[in-house]
């Protein structure tokens, strides 16, 4: 299967060179059966920067969408990262797989979560209907933990509901939180680690099996429990009945 790597800086890539997601991932993808074609990495980058870049729509309205126009506190993309960030060029490589890593500057410059992940789903929408995506946050600094958490559940919960078994969103937190706490750029060995920690998960999803009856509820009562430990700040009212309606249903799913 064909593999693209996307995101900002934490992949590696073309970025910087800090990151080492891009080179951990290449050795993990023989026996994942892929092939990685392009790893297209673009440091500082958000989510809304390769839409903006890109000639594209970004969700968000008026002022939450900042000076820039792409609901980011931080500055434009020069021009050589704006060639790179370009969300057609990618999805024309018409790839299996599509390895998304994004959500560490969309947190820090102060990107409400519910706004990210209607993103996040816009781009997922550029690409190949029949391409499965994997979605990763390689950065687990506190200061962004509850933007991220609530962004990861939101869209972890809306790909679920459009797009059921196409998108794998793997959380770096619980059980697969095996990055250095503080490091913003993990290496090529944690990086690695995480993706020892989630090789079932990803086999899974590259077989399009759905999710064990017993993984199903866990993930879904991980998200209840998180909003109700945020003291419903995370899933207000009809939010919070939508995620324990969406746990139920994949309860009834797989039982």
């Amino acid at each position: 299967m064909k593999a693209v790597i996307l995101g900002d800086s934490i992949i590696g890539g073309a970025a910087d060179g800090a990151g080492g997601l891009a080179r951990a991932l290449s050795q993990s993808a023989p026996r994942w059966g892929l092939t990685i074609e392009d790893a297209a990495g673009v440091g500082g980058s958000t989510v809304a920067n390769w839409m903006h870049a890109s000639g594209l729509p970004v969700p968000g309205k008026g002022a939450a969408l900042g000076r820039w126009g792409d609901g980011s506190r931080m500055p434009p993309l020069d021009e050589a990262a704006r060639k790179r960030a370009q969300v057609p060029r990618i999805a024309a490589m018409d790839a299996d797989i599509y390895w998304i890593n994004f959500g560490t500057n969309d947190f820090s410059s102060g990107r409400p979560p519910r706004m990210w992940a209607d993103q996040a789903i816009a781009l997922i929408e550029q690409l190949p209907e029949r391409a499965r995506v994997i979605w990763t946050v390689g950065n687990i600094d506190p200061r962004i933990q509850a933007a991220r958490s609530e962004g990861l559940a939101l869209l972890t919960q809306d790909t679920e509901r459009r797009w059921p078994g196409r998108v794998l969103v793997l959380d770096t937190q619980g059980p697969l939180a095996v990055y250095a706490p503080g490091s913003i750029h993990p290496s090529v060995a944690q990086h690695a680690r995480f993706l020892d920690a989630a090789d079932a998960r990803v086999r899974a999803h590259l077989r399009g099996e759905a999710p064990s009856r017993r993984a199903a509820g866990r993930a879904g009562m991980a998200w209840l429990l998180g909003a109700l430990g945020l003291g419903l700040g995370v899933a207000k009212g009809p939010e919070l009945l939508d995620a324990l309606a969406i746990w139920l249903d994949g309860r009834r799913r797989h039982a």
